[in-house]
């Protein structure tokens, strides 16, 4: 697979319930950089939304990003190469099946159009997740959902299942 040497080492530092703005505010951010890694994956929006509280609360089109283009900037000054991924869809069907659109979705509109502005690569997992998700059988869909430790179903984190079908893809 990797042909000029071995396979290159990740080094995972996502913090699970962060955003844009807690995730460096936190202190969190700069362990990434001090690494000077080759690339670094920017993924940010599910913990932006309303309804997160004010430390975690941004605005798509105003806070949310100056935050991620701040992020792109800083990675490219410290030498690497940014890599921006979308959020993965939330599996929140309506009565005809279809994904129903969600607060998420203008923090994926924005991530696209900062990848284009800034020319950096972007990960449209929200597309690929949302194509997976509209492709689902209805009786299948619910075991792609991650069950929340008091036994709901959790439509924003994928379940094992979910998980495993991602791995391959």
């Amino acid at each position: 697979m990797f042909q000029d040497g071995p396979p290159p080492e990740v080094i995972n530092l996502a913090m699970n319930g962060r955003s844009s703005k807690s995730f460096r505010d936190e202190g969190l951010w700069a362990p990434a950089l001090a690494l000077k890694p080759d690339f670094i994956l920017i993924q940010f929006g599910h913990n932006d939304e309303p309804g997160k509280g004010p430390d975690r609360e941004t605005h798509p089109s105003t806070t949310y990003r100056a935050n991620m283009i701040r992020y792109v900037e800083e990675v490219r000054v410290a030498g690497a190469t940014p890599v921006l991924v979308t959020s993965i869809v939330r599996r929140n069907f309506d009565a005809d099946g279809k994904i129903k659109r969600d607060h998420l979705v203008p923090y994926v509109e924005e991530v696209r159009k900062i990848a284009l502005e800034k020319k950096v690569f972007l990960i449209d997992l929200y597309a690929m997740t949302l194509a997976q998700a509209g492709a689902l059988p209805a009786s299948e869909r619910e075991s792609f959902n991650a069950i929340t430790k008091d036994g709901k179903t959790d439509t924003t984190h994928l379940g094992p299942r979910g998980a495993a079908r991602n791995r391959r893809h």
